[in-house]
């Protein structure tokens, strides 16, 4: 848990639309870009991994996919996040957003 002091989570319903599209475009270069920044998605969804990977991997240095929040704790030993792009439903028919907290709550440090 020690690791993600300095990781930010980011909580997202089980979509990315085009107004996230949007937002990211409608930075500044600088912010943009970030070359030296890791990020990890979690997503029950493999085409919103897909497509998050394809629209970030232009943002970040590394992207990292992972369809099952179990294996959270894993790649934060293996690897260092910048952001954690996290899923508020895991499995069909979740609209609660219950499941993300429950798992941001297992790994967040606040």
């Amino acid at each position: 848990l020690q690791m993600l002091k300095n990781c930010t989570f980011l909580n997202t319903r089980c979509t990315i639309t085009n107004t996230f599209t949007q937002d990211v475009n409608q930075m500044s270069t600088d912010a943009k870009l970030v070359f030296d920044a890791s990020i990890l998605i979690v997503d029950d969804d493999k085409d919103i991994l897909t497509a998050g990977k394809l629209l970030l991997k232009r943002h970040f240095n590394k992207v990292v996919t992972c369809h099952q929040p179990e294996n959270i704790p894993k790649l934060i030993t293996q690897m260092h996040f910048d952001a954690i792009l996290l899923d508020m439903n895991f499995g069909p028919g979740e609209s609660t957003g219950k499941q993300g907290f429950y798992w941001l709550l297992q790994y967040a440090v606040f």
